[in-house]
């Protein structure tokens, strides 16, 4: 029997004590807010046990592979889960689902099944939440800490594309969260074409 609690503790542990500091946006809170979003999808759905077992976990290890690497980190991250879950009681099927689950988080998002498609969801809930612009200001800083981005304007750019090119996958997101980020993607739209204007 797979011991959840003490595999979430372990890896909460981890993340709040060893990740890199300039993760500003893939930090311990965020593993927070997916695994949050992910049981409120079990709840939702009236997962059964083994179900919710396979996806909370997930959840939780999803960006872990951070500990080590930052690029790829999707791959690193199942080496992790590899190394630890097996000594919490997770049987190597088990493993491989959640294997699964966290490489379907990779952008773009590759979800094949149900499960895959919830953990989807959760890691971009933000998309279409309240606090977007907040959470994405944590993210351009970290993209320019990483060099991934050199401006605002490249920022924006990247922004719009993602927000237009994005789906959500489950119904509950469809519902809940896609009114919202259709208001975030006009925020973005619009402050993309003050850059520009600007830059003109």
């Amino acid at each position: 029997m797979a011991d959840f609690e003490g595999a979430k503790k372990y890896i909460l542990g981890e993340l709040g004590s060893k990740l890199p500091e300039n993760l500003t946006y893939h930090g311990l809170w965020h593993t927070k807010s997916v695994y949050k979003a992910t049981c409120d999808f079990s709840e939702y759905y009236q997962l059964n046990e083994r179900d919710r077992l396979i996806l909370e976990t997930a959840a939780l290890y999803h960006d872990c592979g951070f500990l080590n690497v930052y690029r790829n980190h999707e791959e690193a991250g199942c080496i992790i889960a590899s190394e630890v879950l097996p000594k919490f009681g997770y049987t190597q099927d088990q493993i491989s689902e959640i294997h699964d689950l966290i490489m379907a988080t990779k952008i773009p998002q590759s979800p094949k099944e149900f499960l895959s498609e919830l953990i989807c969801d959760a890691d971009l809930d933000y998309l279409g939440g309240d606090d977007y612009e907040r959470i994405a200001d944590r993210l351009f800083e970290e993209f320019k800490e990483y060099h991934i981005v050199a401006t605002e304007l490249q920022w924006f750019e990247m922004q719009a594309g993602f927000l237009e090119s994005h789906t959500f996958f489950s119904e509950f997101s469809r519902n809940h969260r896609n009114p919202k980020k259709i208001d975030n993607l006009l925020i973005v739209k619009k402050r993309l074409e003050k850059l520009r204007n600007y830059e003109q």
